[in-house]
């Protein structure tokens, strides 16, 4: 039965605008980042130890886009490509601190370009203002999405 004239449509609730614009972002930042062999979750740890200087292993797993993911497979890549380090804390021995490295620094300046470019893309309808609204929005309802917060620090 159609929807009576000036009826919502179920699908134009904001839960489900959200949802296709992250999907639209998300495929538009996967072939980007695939063009420097890198993944959001890549992303996500650099840009995540960019912030905080280093981070246990284990704070890491928790930061949003790395639910379900093998962090230590995620690691290992990035150590091997000189991105990120790994190593024992020099007090907690069952703890890791992973750092950024100065080569891992460069791979995030050159994914961010691809971040700033996708987000100019997707935002393009918006003026800048309206933009800017939108950002200050979305951080009001989104959850936490870093390590700042954090009470310790591994270093």
């Amino acid at each position: 039965m159609p929807q009576p004239q000036g009826a919502r449509n179920r699908l134009d609730e904001a839960v489900w605008l959200v949802d296709r614009l992250a999907e639209h972002a998300q495929r538009a930042l996967r072939d980007r980042f695939a063009e420097h062999g890198m993944h959001k979750r890549h992303y996500v740890v650099l840009a995540a130890l960019a912030e905080t200087g280093s981070a246990y292993q284990d704070e890491l797993g928790r930061l949003p886009g790395l639910e379900g993911c093998d962090l230590v497979a995620l690691l290992d890549g990035l150590k091997a490509a000189g991105q990120a380090d790994r190593k024992p804390h020099p007090v907690n021995r069952l703890r890791n601190v992973v750092t950024l490295t100065d080569e891992g620094a460069l791979a995030l300046q050159r994914l961010d370009v691809r971040v700033r470019e996708t987000e100019s893309e997707i935002l393009a309808p918006l003026s800048h203002t309206e933009r800017d609204q939108l950002v200050a929005l979305l951080k009001r309802v989104a959850p936490a999405g870093d390590l700042r917060s954090r009470k310790d620090n591994p270093a």
